[in-house]
């Protein structure tokens, strides 16, 4: 799969979650934007980025953060999503 399916991917499945405690679209999307790489490296990534913002919200449903919360986590989480995809495209070959 390429990046930019990849992230493609990812961004629709935080906009198709439900918040739930259990949410298996979030916790989807944070394994599939997890990025093996060294700390320092992984650190600069808009892929990483995201799978942060992912993970955070993941356990933020989990530990059930009040629901302003997890709403502004969820819109983090897209947001870094989308910056993902977009660099993405930008830096796939034509």
């Amino acid at each position: 799969m390429s990046e930019v399916a990849l992230a493609d991917e990812v961004l629709e499945l935080l906009r198709s979650s439900k918040l739930d405690r259990k949410d298996e679209a979030v916790s989807k999307a944070a394994t599939l934007s997890r990025v093996d790489a060294p700390a320092s490296i992984a650190g600069m990534t808009p892929r990483f980025e995201a799978f942060f913002a992912i993970a955070t919200l993941e356990k933020a449903l989990k530990n059930r953060e009040d629901v302003n919360s997890i709403r502004m986590r969820h819109e983090f989480a897209l947001l870094l999503a989308g910056k993902w995809l977009q660099a993405t495209k930008n830096s796939a070959p034509s």
